[in-house]
C-alpha cells in the first residue's frame, strides 16, 4: 500500500478547531486503510472560494451505488460481511460528518465498486460559530469534571474504539445515564472500583487486556463482582460470556433500545411517572408504550386523586389529561404552580381537547409539551418523557 500527499504550495492558515479536524482526517484515513489491502491512498488539499477542500481517495473495494446514500448512517457498513471481514462498527464516517458540519463544512463521497472511493471534506477557512443544523454528540468528559446531579446513574463503558464510546454517551445520556468511557481494560478495572457504577458495558476485542480477562478480574474482585457487566462486541460467544458471569451479551452494531432495556433490568423502576386521566384505556396505552422502560407508572382517575397521589409519592414526570371530572387538568396545573415543592415537576399534557388561544398560552407557560391522544406514537412519547426527566434532574431541588 502507498500513501501519497498532494497539497497546494500556497495553502492559507485554517482558523478552526484543530482537534476536530484531526479526528476527521484520522477517521477518513483509517477507513481508507481498512478497505485498501493493496494500492494507493491519496490525500490532496486545495482551496476553493473561501473553503479548504481535502480529499482522501483510495483504490480499495469501493461502495455499491445502492449503499452510497446510507454510508454516513450510524453503524452502516457496505453489507453484513464487511463487519466480519474488516471489523469496526461503522461509526467513524457518521462522527466525521457530524464534526465537519459542526465546523461549518461537510463531507461527501464518490465511489465505484471494485475501483475505489473518494471522500471530500470541505471546511470554511475561518470558522464562525453558528447554531449547528444538527446536534453533535459530546464525548464523555472526565468523571471529576462532570456537572451532573448526584442521583444520575453512572454507566462505565470500556471499549478501545472512541467512536463506540461517543455513541454510547449520546444514546444513554438523553435517557438519564452518566456515561464514563475508558479505552483500556486496566483503567476500566480501576474506574470500576472507584465509581461503583450501576453497570459496566464491556468490549471483548481490546489490546493488552481483552474483555474476557477484564470480566474475569471484575468477578474475582470482591469490590466489583456484584456490578452487572453487559458485554458488547462483534464477537458472538454468548455462552462463554454468560458462564463467566456477564449480566447480558449484546452484539455490535448495538441497538439503543436493547441496551436501555438491559439497563432497565439492572435497576428497574427508577423514575416515577404519574398518569392523570379518567380514561383507563389511555392509562393502559401509556403503560404499553413504555412497558420496556425503567419507569414506575401509577395512575389517578381525576385531579383530586392526583393531588393525593402526588402528596404520597412525588413523581418525576406527570402525564396530564385536561378534561376530567371533579378537578380538571387546568386545576391540577394551578395547584402545582402555586405549590413551591411541586412547581418544578415537568408536565406533559395528553389531551383530545381543542384548546382556545388563552388556554394554549397558559399551557405554553406551565407545561413542557402538549401531545394529542389520537395517533400517539411510542417514539414521540418516549422522547418527551426522557427530555422531561433530564430537565427535572438538572433543576436545583430545595433541601429540607
Amino acid at each position: 500500500m502507498r500513501l501519497v500527499q498532494e497539497s497546494a504550495a500556497d495553502l492559507p492558515l485554517l482558523r478552526t478547531d484543530r482537534e476536530k479536524v484531526k479526528q476527521i482526517l484520522m477517521n477518513l484515513l483509517s477507513n481508507a486503510v481498512k478497505f485498501t489491502h493493496a494500492g494507493t491512498i491519496t490525500v490532496s488539499t486545495h482551496t476553493r472560494q473561501g473553503l479548504l477542500v481535502t480529499t482522501v481517495a483510495d483504490t480499495g473495494i469501493g461502495i455499491p451505488a445502492e449503499a452510497l446514500p446510507h454510508i454516513f448512517e450510524e453503524f452502516r457498513q457496505v453489507d453484513s460481511s464487511t463487519t466480519r471481514a474488516y471489523g469496526g462498527t461503522g461509526l467513524g464516517l457518521t462522527i466525521s460528518r457530524h464534526l465537519a458540519r459542526l465546523l461549518g463544512g461537510d463531507i461527501t463521497v464518490q465511489s465505484t465498486l471494485g475501483v475505489g472511493s473518494t471522500f471530500t471534506m470541505t471546511l470554511p477557512l475561518h470558522y464562525r460559530a453558528t447554531a449547528p443544523a444538527e446536534r453533535l454528540p459530546i464525548a464523555p468528559a472526565p468523571v471529576d469534571t462532570l456537572a451532573v446531579p448526584d442521583t444520575t446513574p453512572v454507566v462505565l463503558a470500556i471499549d478501545d474504539d472512541p467512536n463506540v464510546l461517543y455513541l454510547l454517551h449520546e444514546n444513554l445520556a438523553e435517557a438519564g445515564y452518566q456515561v464514563i468511557g475508558v479505552s483500556h481494560g486496566t483503567e476500566g478495572l480501576q474506574r470500576a472500583r472507584q465509581l461503583q457504577p450501576l453497570a459496566i458495558i464491556l468490549d471483548i476485542l481490546m489490546p493488552h487486556k481483552d474483555g474476557w480477562q477484564v470480566l474475569h478480574e471484575l468477578k474475582a474482585d470482591v469490590a466489583t463482582r456484584d456490578i452487572p457487566v453487559i458485554l458488547l462486541s462483534i464477537v458472538d460467544q454468548k455462552d462463554l460470556g454468560y458462564r463467566l458471569g456477564a449480566f447480558d451479551y449484546l452484539l455490535k452494531p448495538f441497538d439503543r433500545e436493547a441496551i436501555l432495556a438491559t439497563l432497565g433490568r439492572v435497576a428497574p423502576a427508577r423514575d416515577r411517572l404519574l398518569v392523570i386521566d379518567d380514561d383507563p384505556l389511555v392509562v393502559d396505552l401509556v403503560r404499553q408504550l413504555l412497558e420496556d422502560q425503567p419507569y414506575a407508572i401509577t395512575a389517578a382517575e381525576d385531579g383530586q386523586a392526583a393531588l393525593a397521589a402526588i402528596a404520597r409519592h412525588q413523581p418525576e414526570v406527570i402525564l396530564l389529561d385536561l378534561l376530567m371530572p371533579h378537578l380538571d387538568g387546568f386545576g391540577v396545573l394551578e395547584y402545582l404552580h402555586q405549590t413551591p415543592h411541586y412547581c418544578d415537576i415537568p408536565v406533559i399534557v395528553l389531551t383530545a381537547k381543542t384548546c382556545t388561544a388563552e388556554e394554549q398560552a397558559l399551557l405554553q407557560a406551565r407545561v413542557r409539551t402538549v401531545l394529542h391522544k389520537q395517533g400517539l406514537e411510542r417514539d414521540r412519547l418516549l422522547q418527551e418523557v426522557r427530555a422531561a426527566l433530564l430537565a427535572y434532574r438538572a433543576t436545583p431541588k430545595e433541601t429540607a
